[in-house]
């Protein structure tokens, strides 16, 4: 019997635009110096290589992203700015959020997220997030390692304090799936930019999790 559902945050309960952020920052190189380039020049910067990785398992804070940028890019904005355009690039869907609150009242919500610690403030700033109070929210940066690793399952799984088998993990890629999956979990794939949330609501009634 499922006793806890844990979700994904980004494409399952928010959609995200890194381009957003991007195109903010890069409001604030220099214009005519040769650190202004293309915005998809500083997204793929961003965002390739293992820099990603590395602001997802806390091995680079966002005030080290931050002066990287200021030296590569010559950004010209302050910290506190800078931190509000990194942040701030979810929507949340009322849809999927509206659906959770008829999840069986016996069962505990969690989060498990591959996030970066800049994010936080700003999504904690929706008051959906009040769905949450009290659940256990395992963010990869804390934990130092990210999905699909099968350390962060376990991880995960000793903060709830339950077994894999009474838990049902939906996350919208098929990897992170498949990886509880071989952990003795169940899971289902569940992603906002494809999915409609009546998609989301089949596979809460499917495991009877909802009222």
């Amino acid at each position: 019997m499922i006793k806890h559902l844990a979700l994904d945050f980004g494409n399952v309960l928010a959609t995200f635009d890194h381009m957003k952020a991007c195109r903010w920052i890069m409001a604030h190189v220099p214009v005519s110096t040769e650190h202004n380039v293309p915005t998809e020049r500083l997204r793929d910067w961003c965002f390739g290589n293992t820099r990603e990785e590395r602001r997802q398992i806390g091995m680079t804070s966002g005030l080290q992203l931050y002066d990287e940028l200021r030296q590569q890019f010559g950004l010209n904005m302050d910290y506190n700015m800078f931190a509000q355009a990194w942040g701030d690039i979810f929507t949340f869907n009322e849809d999927v959020l509206h659906l959770l609150m008829d999840v069986r009242i016996e069962v505990a919500l969690a989060l498990w997220t591959n996030t970066e610690e800049l994010h936080w403030p700003y999504i904690y700033r929706n008051p959906y997030m009040m769905l949450f109070q009290g659940s256990v929210i395992a963010r990869s940066y804390e934990l130092e390692c990210r999905k699909p690793d099968r350390r962060y399952y376990e991880k995960a799984m000793d903060r709830i304090g339950a077994s894999a088998s009474m838990t049902l993990y939906i996350d919208d890629m098929q990897a992170h799936v498949d990886a509880f999956r071989n952990t003795g979990g169940n899971a289902e794939r569940f992603d906002l930019t494809k999915d409609k949330p009546a998609r989301l609501r089949e596979i809460l009634a499917a495991h009877d999790l909802l009222d």
